[in-house]
């Protein structure tokens, strides 16, 4: 395919002598649309940017990713440079390919390139968005590449259902581990990866956990077994995943999941999916033994589910002091437990827990040494105490930004031709008028007042004695929710090492 010639419209002379980072972006979708292919569009960039005289640029591919969001590796790093002041103008060869959507172009243009001093340039498109028709017409632009996007997306969701409802051994994409696809485009069993499944739902059928699957996969010979395709080590929640997908014995599931603007997946209603047969030569888990022993254990946990054990008190406190990841709730022979994240996930670290009486007993233990803390080092206690104008400081900056951003609302609508310069003027004066007053409210706020080392201890103490108010409440719906925000009122996180509690972290308490 030629490369579409490159307009010899020059730039005005660039000053800034920061870097220009040339996009080049295609999705699965658009790959075989003419003039998106990755050489295509990384070729006509640089042969514009030499054109424009620009030495000092770099080309940041993401080749595979929507233009639906901005979760997009190498965009991540574009952003990032612009925040940092480290780029100073991106070129994209088509407003498409900077993004879809439309309000993610807006803010990208509008918000992040103004507020850093950025230019944003469409190689083959003359956007002017300093004029009034300009912007008119970038936003038009902008609002047809979401239209774009969504009519794509409507049309390959439509063909990949129609291809699966016609002929489920249809490959759609990534195969499934334990799969491959052939020349027809079909699926087919890869038995080695295939074994691994077997394997996998062997070890699930005789009473491991999915943390105590992944550590027996771990330990099987490469020769025998295929370990991940990834090259990465078992994990627990892997193993989950395979274990509850229905592809394995023979049932093929479509429409199960959905993702918002933001590439956030979510779970669609269990009627909404759509289920179909494979033949019987692609079934992988044939031992009907093993099938219903793991049918069997699925449908126990579901029957327990996550709500009937509840938030627990310690929810999102405690931390490893072996290797810093967080400790998790664990029902340990009937009594409340915390077990290290990381073991419990992929048996790194080592097996150790707390049980959460005695957790409880050591943080009482703790909390009668709080005098001695605080006087010994209260900058370790406490990172900074606030004083009761603190909230009222805040409140005023706030009503300072709101102020700020209506004005800055006030001069894009005078941009875009909707308000006049005498109403642009009007709204400036009435904005600094009320600013003004604003910053000498604050600055006239006695903000300096000390804090003594006893109005800590008092405070913290305090603190404290609502959380054992809380937790001498009768178990109930809510219990171990409403002693859980009693204790982060007070307390960042809890590091546990060997049993104990080595070290506390404590929240700002306000004065």
């Amino acid at each position: 395919m030629p490369v579409a010639a490159v307009s010899s419209k020059t730039l005005p002379p660039l000053v800034d002598t920061r870097e220009t980072a040339l996009y080049v972006r295609v999705s699965d979708d658009e790959q075989a649309e003419e003039g998106y292919s990755i050489p295509e569009q990384t070729d006509f960039l640089i042969q514009w940017a030499h054109l424009q005289k620009i030495k000092n640029f770099k080309v940041y591919v993401d080749d595979g990713y929507t233009g639906k969001n901005m979760n997009r590796p190498d965009f991540q790093k574009i952003l990032h440079g612009i925040e940092s002041g480290s780029i100073g103008m991106v070129v994209t060869k088509k407003l498409n390919r900077l993004s879809r959507n439309l309000i993610d172009t807006l803010w990208f243009v509008l918000e992040l390139c103004v507020n850093h001093n950025c230019r944003y340039k469409s190689a083959t498109e003359d956007h002017d968005t300093s004029t009034p028709s300009g912007l008119a017409f970038f936003q038009i632009m902008a609002t047809f590449a979401e239209y774009t996007s969504n009519q794509i997306s409507y049309d390959v969701k439509a063909t990949m259902t129609k291809i699966f409802e016609d002929d489920p051994r249809r490959s759609l994409g990534q195969t499934a581990f334990g799969f491959a696809s052939n020349d027809e485009k079909l699926l087919v069993i890869n038995e080695r990866e295939a074994a691994t499944i077997r394997k996998m739902w062997e070890f699930y059928a005789e009473g491991y956990g999915y943390r105590g699957v992944a550590m027996r996969l771990n330990d099987l010979t490469p020769d025998e077994f295929a370990g991940r395709r990834n090259g990465q080590p078992w994990q627990s929640e892997i193993v989950k995943a395979m274990i509850n997908n229905p592809i394995y014995i023979g049932k093929r599931l479509r429409n199960q999941r959905y993702k918002d603007r933001h590439g956030k997946g979510y779970y669609r209603p269990m009627e909404e999916w759509v289920f179909k047969d494979l033949p019987e030569e692609l079934i992988i888990i044939k031992d009907e033994e093993v099938a219903q022993k793991v049918l069997q254990r699925l449908g126990i946990k579901k029957k327990v589910g996550r709500k009937t054990a509840g938030k627990s008190i310690f929810s999102g406190l405690l931390v490893c002091g072996h290797c810093g990841s967080k400790m998790y709730s664990w029902n340990r022979f009937g009594k409340r437990s915390y077990i290290c994240g990381n073991y419990r996930v992929s048996g790194g670290c080592f097996c150790h827990w707390i049980n959460q009486d005695t957790l409880i007993e050591k943080l009482d233990t703790e909390m009668k040494f709080l005098p001695d803390m605080i006087r010994s080092n209260p900058e370790k206690t406490i990172v900074n105490a606030s004083t009761k104008n603190d909230q009222k400081r805040r409140n005023l900056e706030a009503e300072l930004a709101k102020v700020e951003g209506k004005f800055h609302r006030q001069w894009e609508a005078y941009q875009a031709g909707v308000v006049s310069l005498e109403q642009l003027q009007k709204a400036k004066a009435a904005a600094e008028k009320e600013k003004e007053c604003l910053r000498k409210e604050i600055d006239s706020m006695d903000i300096e007042k000390p804090v003594t080392k006893q109005e800590i201890l008092n405070a913290l103490q305090n603190s404290y004695e609502q959380f054992r108010k809380a937790l001498e409440m009768q178990p109930s719906d809510g219990y171990a929710e409403v002693v859980n925000v009693a204790l982060k009122k007070f307390l960042k996180s809890i590091e546990i090492r060997d049993k104990e509690i080595h070290s506390l972290s404590f929240q700002s308490i306000s004065i």
